[in-house]
């Protein structure tokens, strides 16, 4: 079952992958953000005792604070990952989520929604949903072009490339080295 909930903040305590900060303002600023994790959201939800999928969506004022109305400004949901990095670690450090490792947390994703009437100040809601574990987690295995290799060399003959290589599987003794061309592969 989801767990939606939301919390008000003034747009200047937001962080910004654009945002060019001083070290220091940096460092406080995302310090304040992990509490406002831990008291504003994770005091709201419950202890999760399974993998979730965290959806964040920012909704920004209509006015801005001298009432200038801001539906034009362009907002990318990817710049606001810093905030919403912060935020989750407040959960870890408010009990809700065990770690914020992929083993636990699938996401974040950052979403713009609706516009706040609200001037200056940003709705976030953050909704965590349990995760299916029924469906098996496969990774795709990697493309092996033949056998691993124990060594591995290029040579340049003319204007083709060869390929040469010695394996690490068993093999006659007589028949060590191997090239690889456009044509097949060499033995000798």
């Amino acid at each position: 079952m989801p767990q939606s909930v939301s919390y008000q903040l003034p747009r200047a305590a937001l962080l910004s992958a654009n945002d060019r900060l001083n070290f220091h303002a940096e460092a406080d600023r995302k310090q304040a953000l992990v509490q406002i994790g831990k008291l504003g959201f994770a005091r709201r939800l419950q202890r999760v005792e399974q993998r979730v999928r965290i959806e964040v969506v920012y909704q920004f004022p209509v006015n801005d604070r001298l009432r200038r109305p801001t539906g034009a400004k362009r907002r990318d949901a990817a710049n606001w990952h810093p905030t919403t990095k912060c935020l989750v670690d407040g959960l870890v450090r408010g009990g809700v989520l065990p770690d914020d490792n992929d083993e636990w947390v699938e996401g974040p994703d950052n979403r713009l929604g609706p516009e706040s009437p609200n001037p200056n100040m940003v709705q976030i809601w953050m909704t965590l949903t349990e995760v299916d574990e029924k469906q098996p987690k496969t990774k795709p295995e990697p493309k092996r072009l033949g056998k691993m290799c124990a060594a591995e060399w290029v040579e340049q003959s003319g204007d083709s490339t060869i390929h040469y290589y010695c394996s690490d599987d068993e093999h006659d003794a007589s028949v060590k080295h191997r090239a690889v061309t456009g044509h097949g592969v060499i033995r000798w």
